[in-house]
């Protein structure tokens, strides 16, 4: 990678029109009672995600001399190149042509890993994930999730 070349995959991909209309003809009641639909804003999304490259610099503008020297000098991850100023990005920031892409990543893996998530085949921002939790009256209770992302919003439609 050189510097001011663009990442050839760049985009994150959304749910497709189909799947959000299916998700909102469950919570309409289209022959299936008991169904309910939530939103969800990820607050900061895109800082959340690790950066996907090492090589990932901001150029800084001019710091002052007085900077040079204190202890988040090289250690943090500020210094200077070629004469200018530079800090090595360990997470991305909104405004990165890639960040939408590596947040979404981010999310995906996550949810498979940790939440044992199941991706549509049909539609790679569509998932399902039966949620099992114990109720006021200590009775196990279990819900099916269907999700849509876009980007840092999720669509969730609850079977309960």
């Amino acid at each position: 990678m050189k510097e001011g070349q663009h990442y050839i995959a760049n985009k994150s991909s959304t749910a497709a029109i189909e799947t959000a209309r299916m998700q909102t003809s469950f919570a309409a009641g289209a022959g299936l009672a008991g169904w309910k639909i939530y939103a969800c804003d990820f607050q900061q999304a895109f800082v959340n995600a690790p950066a996907d490259s090492d090589n990932l610099y901001l150029e800084l503008p001019e710091v002052p001399p007085e900077f040079e020297g204190t202890p988040e000098w090289g250690h943090g991850g500020l210094s200077r190149r070629g004469g200018r100023f530079v800090a090595h990005m360990k997470r991305n920031i909104y405004g990165l042509v890639q960040a939408g892409r590596v947040w979404q990543q981010h999310l995906m893996t996550w949810m498979i890993d940790k939440l044992n998530a199941r991706l549509y085949l049909n539609d790679r921002c569509a998932f399902e994930w039966t949620y099992t939790y114990t109720d006021a009256a200590g009775e196990q209770v279990s819900e099916r999730l269907i999700g849509t992302i876009h980007v840092d919003d999720v669509l969730f439609t609850v079977e309960s």
